[in-house]
């Protein structure tokens, strides 16, 4: 009886051998054949860029060139002002009110400033594209004293400020592109 068991243990091991082969040899088999006969999807467009021929990714809805994401928006001007007449209603620009400041000192020592701030108050696109626009004309109207201070018509205005709404306002009408990093401290 001893020997049939052994023989019964046997075919088990070697049934469980052949299922655990299986399952690892049949996905990658299946795979190699599948991979084999599949035909290469277009991935590129052909061109020929400074004299060498290479493929452009595109997406496939739009297989010409885009330059610009709104037809007649060539500036970033024209760009924010396309936007904020698309998305008038849309909230853009949320500041909250400054209620507390608290110190707070964390278990090794380190003391950090920990804020309280109110709700947040959003204006739409339309209402700082207004603010935007009422900005720019005050640069226009005192372009004489911007003139009167030294600094020649092709010369640059820097407008620094903390990284508050008005700020934003403002580089949003100049297209700075320059990124302002103050250490308060």
């Amino acid at each position: 009886m001893a020997s049939s068991y052994s023989k019964t243990s046997e075919y088990e091991l070697s049934t469980i051998i052949a299922g655990g082969v299986a399952a690892l040899l049949v996905p990658i088999l299946l795979s190699v054949v599948l991979t084999g006969t599949k035909k290469g999807k277009k991935r590129g467009v052909p061109v020929k860029v400074g004299g060498e021929e290479g493929y452009a990714m595109r997406h496939a809805r739009g297989p010409d060139l885009v330059d610009v994401p709104w037809p007649g928006a060539t500036t970033m001007a024209a760009l924010f002002e396309q936007a904020c007449k698309k998305y008038s209603s849309n909230r853009l620009l949320g500041t909250r009110e400054f209620i507390d400041k608290e110190i707070v000192t964390s278990s090794d020592g380190r003391k950090f400033e920990k804020l309280h701030l109110g709700e947040y108050r959003w204006q739409s696109y339309g209402e700082v594209f207004e603010r935007v626009c009422n900005f720019a004309s005050g640069l226009v109207g005192d372009i004489t004293l911007i003139l009167g201070l030294g600094i020649r018509s092709s010369g640059q205005v820097w407008v620094r400020s903390g990284s508050d709404r008005s700020f934003q306002i403002r580089v949003w009408r100049i297209q700075d592109p320059y990124v302002l990093y103050n250490k308060t401290r």
